[in-house]
Protein backbone atom coordinates (compact mmCIF):
# COMPACT_ATOMS: atom_id res chain seq x y z
CA UNK A 1 0.00 0.00 0.00
CA UNK A 2 1.79 3.93 -0.78
CA UNK A 3 0.47 6.03 1.40
CA UNK A 4 1.21 9.83 2.00
CA UNK A 5 1.45 12.25 4.95
CA UNK A 6 1.40 15.83 5.37
CA UNK A 7 4.11 15.33 8.10
CA UNK A 8 7.65 14.14 8.17
CA UNK A 9 8.40 11.40 11.62
CA UNK A 10 10.63 8.41 12.50
CA UNK A 11 8.42 6.30 15.01
CA UNK A 12 9.18 2.75 15.49
CA UNK A 13 6.41 0.43 12.91
CA UNK A 14 6.63 -3.30 11.85
CA UNK A 15 10.18 -3.92 11.26
CA UNK A 16 11.27 -0.30 10.00
CA UNK A 17 10.05 3.04 10.40
CA UNK A 18 6.47 4.90 9.32
CA UNK A 19 8.12 8.34 8.09
CA UNK A 20 5.25 10.04 6.87
CA UNK A 21 2.00 10.94 9.08
CA UNK A 22 -0.26 13.63 9.49
CA UNK A 23 -3.46 13.50 7.27
CA UNK A 24 -2.42 10.12 6.24
CA UNK A 25 -4.10 8.74 2.59
CA UNK A 26 -3.55 5.91 0.96
CA UNK A 27 -3.83 4.53 -2.42
CA UNK A 28 -5.06 1.45 -3.85
CA UNK A 29 -3.47 -2.22 -2.79
CA UNK A 30 -0.94 -3.17 -5.54
CA UNK A 31 0.91 -6.20 -5.58
CA UNK A 32 4.41 -5.69 -5.97
CA UNK A 33 6.54 -7.84 -8.48
CA UNK A 34 10.54 -8.81 -8.06
CA UNK A 35 10.78 -6.35 -5.33
CA UNK A 36 9.64 -3.33 -6.97
CA UNK A 37 6.18 -1.89 -6.41
CA UNK A 38 4.90 0.61 -8.58
CA UNK A 39 2.05 3.52 -8.15
CA UNK A 40 0.21 5.81 -10.23
CA UNK A 41 -2.02 8.71 -8.78
CA UNK A 42 -3.55 9.98 -12.14
CA UNK A 43 -6.66 11.05 -10.66
CA UNK A 44 -8.49 8.36 -12.11
CA UNK A 45 -10.42 7.88 -8.76
CA UNK A 46 -10.52 8.75 -5.23
CA UNK A 47 -7.46 6.77 -4.00
CA UNK A 48 -5.15 8.14 -6.98
CA UNK A 49 -5.89 12.00 -7.13
CA UNK A 50 -3.79 14.66 -5.22
CA UNK A 51 -5.34 17.56 -6.46
CA UNK A 52 -6.46 18.58 -3.12
CA UNK A 53 -2.47 19.00 -2.50
CA UNK A 54 -1.81 20.56 -5.37
CA UNK A 55 1.23 23.15 -3.95
CA UNK A 56 1.77 21.67 -1.15
CA UNK A 57 5.19 19.01 0.03
CA UNK A 58 3.77 15.50 0.35
CA UNK A 59 6.08 12.84 1.96
CA UNK A 60 5.36 9.34 0.16
CA UNK A 61 6.07 6.28 1.57
CA UNK A 62 5.23 2.01 1.04
CA UNK A 63 3.69 -0.51 3.79
CA UNK A 64 4.49 -4.24 2.46
CA UNK A 65 4.62 -7.95 4.00
CA UNK A 66 7.17 -8.90 4.68
CA UNK A 67 6.63 -12.90 6.48
CA UNK A 68 10.15 -13.70 5.96
CA UNK A 69 11.59 -10.78 7.10
CA UNK A 70 10.83 -12.49 11.05
CA UNK A 71 9.55 -9.74 13.80
CA UNK A 72 6.37 -7.96 12.32
CA UNK A 73 5.92 -9.75 9.47
CA UNK A 74 6.01 -6.31 7.72
CA UNK A 75 7.93 -3.46 7.18
CA UNK A 76 7.69 -0.22 4.97
CA UNK A 77 10.35 1.69 2.56
CA UNK A 78 12.22 4.60 2.96
CA UNK A 79 10.08 7.83 2.25
CA UNK A 80 10.41 10.47 -0.29
CA UNK A 81 9.15 14.12 -0.01
CA UNK A 82 7.43 15.69 -2.82
CA UNK A 83 6.23 19.46 -3.57
CA UNK A 84 2.04 18.60 -5.91
CA UNK A 85 2.40 20.00 -9.03
CA UNK A 86 -1.09 20.66 -11.01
Amino acid sequence: IFFHGASQTQLAFGNGFLCATGGLERGAVIQAAQNAGEYTYDGSDPAHDLSAHVGSTRHFQYWFRDPTGGGAGFNTSNAISLTVLP
